[in-house]
């Protein structure tokens, strides 16, 4: 925060960043934290392919896509419903895992039988709690997805989705949803950012989900 800003950018500011207080422990249930290797962030329409896709990185960049969630020839080999459990480390392809947490405190996240995070609404968050979610492994270990320039008022559908150094900043706050959104990875866009951009003309949904471009792991992005 700038020592020079108003009083009432300050008191919007507060307003549009959440409190992050609560861990990973405290958002799952014990029995699902397979000793804090994290989790993986499954295609939901992939699940039962014979490719199950991902949220992970490629060999290069930051920018976040849909890669194979397990090394060659494993997922022939995987249970039905294999999604409802736990899987073993070494059969994970790189870079898939991610943790996640802190989350804010207004509203609840669990996880359904089948695997599905679900997000409960809170008393000002509709939507339930916005996490950080962060990559576990490789140089960029440590890093948030982030949508990229999320404060420019050229902000639209279609941005990259990337990982970048954790700040508290809303484009780094994901929810996963909830009602006609669960178990979709969307972050809300704050009413000074859409009241910017209603002043240039433009409309913008105060919700983004993160889809990832081109979707398929073999297309170079």
């Amino acid at each position: 925060v700038h020592t020079n800003a108003t009083a009432e950018a300050k008191e919007q500011q507060e307003r549009d960043t959440p409190v992050f207080r609560k861990t990973l422990p405290e958002v799952f249930p014990k029995k699902y934290l397979y000793a804090e290797h994290g989790v993986l962030l499954v295609a939901t329409e992939t699940v039962s392919d014979d490719v199950p896709l991902c949220l992970g990185l490629g060999e290069v960049r930051n920018i976040v896509r849909l890669v194979p969630c397990f090394v060659e020839g494993v997922a022939a080999t995987l249970d039905k419903n294999w999604e409802t459990g736990a899987v073993i480390l070494e059969e994970v392809q790189d870079k898939t895992r991610w943790s996640v947490g802190p989350c804010s405190t207004d509203g609840a996240l669990s996880r359904a039988p089948n695997g599905t995070a679900l997000s409960g609404p809170g008393v000002y968050s509709p939507d339930g709690p916005l996490c950080h979610v962060k990559q576990m492994d490789g140089l960029r270990a440590g890093r948030c997805i982030d949508v990229d320039n999320g404060e420019a008022e050229n902000l639209k559908p279609g941005g990259q989705v990337l990982v970048y150094p954790c700040v508290s900043r809303w484009n780094q706050h994901p929810s996963f949803g909830h009602g006609d959104l669960v178990g979709a990875l969307h972050v809300h866009v704050p009413s000074r950012v859409l009241s910017s951009i209603a002043r240039g003309g433009r409309a913008l949904d105060a919700r983004l989900c993160l889809g990832v471009k081109g979707r398929d792991w073999r297309e170079a992005l």
